[in-house]
């Protein structure tokens, strides 16, 4: 809806409008949300986001020969939530999850992660959905990072691939899920793979 109204002039077109996208059989129902407040979605992103959770699905809980990384972020002061969120992605084998409030200070989280992986051999890349995330994630993390879009035309040209050589535990991060993070998916699966 909020597309809508920020592409409609008046009540009258707006609403005239939603009657239209609410009778289209792309569009999902999901319910209200904790606000009351009807949540939709389409048919496609409904479609790509299962496809998403299957490859996650694959990768969660997956043993390989990837190794324990001990967290070592010396002189880093980290929140009783940040330290718990470094070891759980310390820990996971395969595919981790971390989910904040802008602001919650996830790059000094992601920073103290990066350098465990670090001195334990591993190279991190990142990967976000707009220049300004790619750079915020490599001021803020020290993460090499690129937008998913940039990744994924450098995998296109055989260029920067994850590999498992020296590396295996190398990350793509995005922040919400969307075309593109569906792309993103499979090669970080397979690269995931190639290291167990």
């Amino acid at each position: 809806m909020r597309l809508i109204g920020a592409h409609t002039k008046d009540d009258a077109t707006f609403r005239a409008v939603l009657e239209k996208a609410e009778q289209s059989p792309d569009l999902v129902r999901l319910g209200k949300d904790k606000k009351g407040q009807e949540r939709f979605t389409s048919r496609q992103h409904q479609t790509l986001e299962q496809r998403m959770e299957r490859h996650a699905r694959l990768l969660h809980g997956q043993k390989g020969k990837h190794r324990d990384v001990a967290p070592q972020w010396a002189g880093k002061k980290l929140s009783l939530d940040q330290d718990e969120a470094s070891r759980h992605v310390l820990a996971a084998p395969r595919l981790a999850a971390v989910i904040g409030y802008a602001g919650t200070d996830k790059s000094t989280m992601l920073d103290a992660a990066r350098e465990s992986w670090e001195k334990a051999g591993y190279t991190i890349k990142g990967a976000a959905l707009s220049g300004i995330a790619a750079d915020g994630l490599k001021e803020g993390a020290g993460i090499d990072s690129k937008t998913i879009h940039s990744r994924l035309f450098q995998w296109d040209q055989g260029q920067n691939l994850l590999t498992n050589k020296g590396s295996g535990h190398e990350s793509a991060l995005g922040v919400r899920f969307v075309r593109t993070d569906v792309e993103l998916t499979p090669p970080a699966a397979t690269a995931a793979r190639a290291t167990g």
